[in-house]
């Protein structure tokens, strides 16, 4: 039988892990979510016992299969994210960590200085032309043959484009320079931006 079972924006409140809970299943008879394979989709408390057996006969009965045992099923996913939790990553010997020196060295977009493995913060009073700046820095980037995500919290993509075109000319094609509109604050974005990372790691 097909069922998922995920996990995501892990937090911590008052001394107990919560997460959004996503349950799927592929098998027929199952009452989901109209249009979807979804059968649950909610906070949960993964601290909580309680609610792993509150919320195991309402799955019952909505994915009406009798040989599923949910409670079981949410003790093993939330006892494994907790125990993960609990003991952290591992101690290692400093000279055992793998060092790969070319992940230390800085990104030359345009002749700004980018640094590859931490946040490059520009500071600037309204109107200073930051975001024409990391659109300048993002195209020459892609130029180089990286792949970029620039997210905007500000204007929308048409006016974007139109930047871009101003910068590099209204013909040329940019097939490694990805653009996403953000609404949300960046804590209810994260997943949705990870997830596009992930997607587009591999070679285009």
């Amino acid at each position: 039988m097909g069922t998922y079972l995920s996990l995501t924006r892990i937090r911590h409140e008052r001394n107990e892990t919560f997460g959004l809970l996503r349950i799927k299943v592929t098998f027929r008879g199952a009452k989901t979510i109209y249009g979807t394979q979804i059968l649950h989709c909610a906070d949960f408390n993964c601290s909580s016992h309680e609610a792993r057996k509150r919320l195991g006969n309402p799955l019952d009965k909505r994915a009406n299969a009798d040989d599923i045992d949910w409670t079981l099923l949410l003790d093993e996913l939330c006892v494994r994210l907790l125990e993960i939790e609990e003991q952290g990553e591992p101690e290692r010997l400093l000279h055992d960590i793998p060092l790969d020196r070319a992940s230390f060295l800085e990104l030359d977009a345009g002749g700004l200085p980018l640094l590859r493995r931490h946040p490059s913060i520009w500071f600037g009073d309204g109107g200073a032309a930051k975001s024409y700046l990391a659109l300048y820095a993002a195209i020459n980037l892609v130029q180089q043959g990286e792949t970029v995500l620039y997210l905007d919290w500000e204007f929308a993509g048409e006016e974007h484009r139109l930047r871009m075109e101003r910068l590099i000319g209204h013909d040329a094609k940019l097939p490694r320079l990805f653009y996403v509109r953000c609404d949300r604050p960046l804590s209810k974005e994260v997943n949705k931006i990870r997830t596009i990372i992930s997607d587009r790691k591999s070679p285009l």
